[in-house]
């Protein structure tokens, strides 16, 4: 029996058998996307924006990303810098991230509510006023207890680094562009997280760590100077259940507006069109959506907001998510606590720059892994989709986890297995390195981007959810890994890492065979009904 058939059985066009994360393509050769929500008839609808509006506010909240998580991630060349001038053991070096780490998932609970009661715009002006005293206070701090104060305030205000990104993408994109624009988002982290090492490490060689976070300091207050003149508001309340049905050539000629047609009568009621907005690709920002302090919604809840990451964690694709984004970039960030301590002593003996350096494998894994990832999860969608009738599951996205997840072991234990032979440094870094980086973030772009096709409505509390259980992990193996490696070596310290992996191995099999089971269960959850997402 074709495993797929059975898998992924079409039940017919009732309504059970469309829970969040199943949809029906209107034509899969000719890819027709149905518009999930369908722009209103209010030309300050961020959806109605025009391109450039949204192009102008999507490279401003980038480039806050960007810079925020640059700085708060440089610190893995400075070890032996930073224990020198605080007289510090490595560990304790050590918790200076992770103790940020596990700060930034606690501190979601104050930005996240705040952005969506209050605003996006409000949220990223004030928590950036923070953001930059943090940076000045690391800057002139000379204690152990002041530079963790400082670290503690930059987790606490630079908490949205890890769940602004799909929250922006969902003002301003439809379901099928998400995809796309929360993969640029999770590189542009990637990127910035791994460049900022050699860098920072550069500053410590030649003119000092400190004026690196001088620097900071300065780029945020810039930031703070963009976001205040050219990012509007994005929160918008509408429903999500109208929708548009649209061919994909249409982004390219907006003379097809009155042409659209709609879905023919196999799609569900809920799935049928009425049409598309006039003013849909002409919209443009209202002054109201300027301002830097909006009336709380009435229609938010606090305890909602704070409760519902508590309450989706029980559901099993997100679940399932959380395991596999702490497994990969657990793996990732931990293997950046070892790095100053394995390649500044011989054989190696390099510099706080060389150190940073290494990271670069990372950085070109991370892009390719990401970059292609995306590419060739598309397509194995596209091609399961037509396999069944036009019906897309969320997990069809999950058949090339396991292959990438096997690619970036490998590409661990070929550095850890290098570092405790003293191979070449071209082998363990360019070839090592740049394996494990490019699998584990493959497997967090298709985590992620499964996530947001099972619950839409919920993506910023998903991401709050897999983050906070990475943030966990990271801290923890915080506290052993530099001893772990010293006494054991990095074979035995990487695989301790690796163990959350080998379990996303594990999970990935019934999670493609029981997910839409999975996801049938929770679609009866009160939390569904009221986000209208079944």
């Amino acid at each position: 029996m074709d495993i797929l058939n059975k898998v992924y059985e079409y039940k017919g066009n009732n309504e059970f058998d469309y829970p969040p994360g199943t949809e029906e393509v209107s034509n899969v050769e000719h890819q027709e996307w149905t518009l999930i929500p369908a722009p209103t008839e209010d030309v300050h609808d961020p959806l109605n924006w025009t391109k450039r509006w949204k192009w102008i506010t999507l490279m401003n909240e980038f480039g806050w990303l960007w810079s925020a998580n640059f700085f708060i991630n440089a610190f893995g060349s400075l070890y032996p810098v930073l224990e020198r001038d605080f007289q510090i053991t490595t560990m304790q070096v050590t918790l200076f991230s992770t103790v940020m780490t596990l700060v930034i998932g606690f501190g979601n609970f104050i930005t996240l509510p705040w952005s969506m009661k209050i605003g996006r715009r409000s949220m990223f002006f004030f928590t950036n006023i923070f953001v930059i005293l943090s940076y000045i206070w690391t800057a002139i701090a000379k204690t152990y207890g002041s530079m963790m104060g400082a670290r503690v305030l930059s987790g606490i205000f630079a908490a949205p680094i890890e769940v602004a990104g799909p929250m922006i993408v969902s003002d301003l994109f439809f379901t099928h562009e998400r995809g796309y624009y929360n993969g640029v988002a999770y590189l542009s982290l990637i990127v910035s997280s791994y460049i900022s090492t050699p860098i920072s490490g550069a500053f410590a060689d030649t003119i000092g760590w400190r004026k690196f976070y001088w620097l900071g300091s300065a780029i945020m207050i810039l930031s703070q100077l963009f976001i205040f003149f050219t990012m509007p508001e994005t929160k918008y309340n509408r429903t999500v259940t109208q929708t548009t049905v649209l061919p994909k050539g249409f982004y390219n000629n907006h003379s097809l507006v009155n042409d659209v047609e709609t879905s023919d009568d196999n799609v569900p009621e809920k799935h049928r069109t009425e049409g598309l907005s006039g003013v849909w690709g002409y919209g443009k920002p209202s002054s109201r959506q300027w301002r830097l302090w909006n009336t709380p919604d009435k229609t938010v809840s606090i305890w909602e907001l704070l409760s519902t990451p508590i309450v989706i964690n029980m559901w099993p694709a997100v679940l399932y998510v959380s395991l596999a984004f702490t497994s990969s970039a657990g793996l990732l960030l931990s293997i950046g606590f070892i790095q100053s301590q394995v390649f500044s002593v011989p054989p190696y003996n390099f510099t706080a720059m060389q150190v940073g350096m290494t990271n670069l494998g990372f950085v070109f894994g991370g892009v390719l892994g990401t970059l292609f990832a995306g590419w060739f999860n598309d397509i194995i969608l596209k091609h399961l989709t037509k396999k069944n009738n036009g019906i897309r599951e969320a997990e069809m996205r999950l058949w090339d986890v396991i292959p990438w997840t096997l690619i970036g072991l490998v590409g661990a234990y070929i550095f850890a297995v290098g570092i405790s032979r003293g191979w070449n440094w071209f082998v363990v870094c360019v070839l090592g390195l740049f394996v494990c980086g490019s699998g584990m973030s493959a497997i967090q772009t298709v985590a992620v981007t499964y996530a947001i096709d099972c619950y839409k409505p919920f993506s910023s509390q998903i991401a709050l959810t897999a983050c906070l259980w990475k943030n966990f992990w990271v801290f923890g193996v915080g506290y052993f890994i530099n001893n772990l490696t010293a006494s054991r070596g990095t074979v035995v310290s990487v695989t301790v890492l690796a163990l959350p992996v080998f379990f996303t191995i594990i999970a990935t099999v019934p999670m493609i065979i029981y997910g839409k089971t999975c996801r049938r269960w929770s679609s009866k959850h009160e939390l569904i009904r009221k986000a209208q997402i079944y």
